[in-house]
């Protein structure tokens, strides 16, 4: 049994939005490679971070592609970045969630222009 303290909660999101504050000034670009964010995260082996895309940002499920390779987003990167191993599994079911409701979305679109 978790036992939930709504004050450390608070305090632990203020801790991510804090994190947040002091990273954004680092990421300059709109696009970031999955080897660039694998050296913004520092930690593990390349080719770890490779081969697995649950470390990878949003589940290794790209924003986009530039020139052929995934690329993800400045604001994508910047959720992924405090994500430690322990949220990890939080994190992942939140993007499913995203790409699941986008699906939708989609078809609920294609649906309606038939």
């Amino acid at each position: 049994m978790t036992l939930e303290i709504p004050e450390l909660t608070e305090i632990q999101k203020s801790i991510e939005e804090i994190k947040i504050c002091l990273v954004k000034p680092l990421l300059e670009k709109s696009w970031y490679t999955a080897e660039e964010c694998w050296k913004l995260k520092g930690g593990g082996a390349w080719s770890t971070f490779r081969t697995n895309p649950k470390y990878q940002c949003k589940g290794g499920i790209p924003d986009g592609y530039v020139g052929g390779r995934k690329v993800w987003s400045r604001e994508s990167v910047l959720d992924w970045l405090i994500v430690t191993d322990e949220k990890l599994p939080e994190y992942l079911e939140k993007v499913r969630n995203e790409k699941r409701l986008r699906k939708k979305a989609s078809e609920n679109l294609l649906s309606e222009k038939t």
